[in-house]
């Protein structure tokens, strides 16, 4: 990811704007048309700095249409904002396929923080919400907070679980974002895994969220995706299928 990552990020995805939330998850690429704009509520995030943003774009891939994101030493997402009780429905299901895995991509590192399909669920803060994450938000992150709602008008998020199609790390690796804290990386395939062939994913972030805390979440705030390859100049593609969430 580039070198801004989640903390730009997460600044980033507060200008999505109370118009765009979808109460019951983001909108499903599969009922739109192929070349046609993204699904109401789907936005993409360029990153200043970053001269190659990815190539997003809705296609057809055999009876269903899926978003497709193309990277060539740049780097991009889209993301959705949501309203969405993890709890209530703790389980992400998705698809996604990789034309290639990002070679030189380090998950460790800001250097090469490069990995060819990342999922991110993103989590609500409210400084009015009650909760155990009250604790980890000191001051001095509480006045950015401010500093972005007035900016934006929304918070950004607390914090982010990122499921990753990485190269070097193994399936199951973990580890918090080099440049965010708490956004925490879930390795769920790697090159060991076939490219070119979809694979169908399920995970509680209930239960990722709290392995890695210990408590709950807050409310989920915004989904997002993202190829990226700016940091060490690679170049592959990725696909996604819808993202739903469900019961356990």
């Amino acid at each position: 990811m580039t070198r801004m990552a989640m903390s730009a990020l997460a600044l980033a995805l507060a200008v999505s704007g109370a118009s765009a939330v979808a109460q019951e998850g983001p909108a499903r690429f599969s009922d739109a048309a192929a070349g046609a704009e993204l699904p109401k509520s789907w936005r993409q995030l360029e990153f200043p700095g970053v001269k190659r943003p990815t190539h997003w774009r809705l296609v057809e891939d055999g009876e269903s249409v899926v978003l497709s994101g193309s990277s060539v030493g740049g780097a991009s997402l889209v993301y959705s904002a949501t309203d969405l009780d993890p709890v209530a429905t703790p389980v992400v299901n998705w698809r996604w396929k990789v034309a290639s895995t990002v070679a030189d991509g380090d998950l460790s590192t800001r250097k090469a923080d490069d990995a060819a399909a990342r999922v991110y669920i993103a989590f609500q803060w409210d400084p009015k919400l009650e909760g155990p994450w009250q604790k980890i938000v000191g001051p001095w992150q509480r006045m950015k907070y401010r500093l972005a709602r007035s900016r934006y008008g929304e918070m950004p998020p607390f914090a982010a679980i990122v499921y990753v199609w990485s190269h070097n790390e193994p399936v199951g690796w973990t580890a918090a974002n080099p440049s965010f804290e708490r956004s925490i990386q879930v390795v769920k395939r790697t090159r060991e895994d076939p490219t070119g062939i979809w694979v169908d994913e399920s995970s509680n972030v209930v239960e990722d969220f709290r392995s890695w805390f210990g408590f709950d979440p807050p409310p989920v705030s915004h989904v997002a995706l993202m190829v990226d390859t700016d940091d060490t100049d690679g170049e592959t593609e990725a696909w996604f299928g819808d993202l739903v969430f469900t019961r356990e």
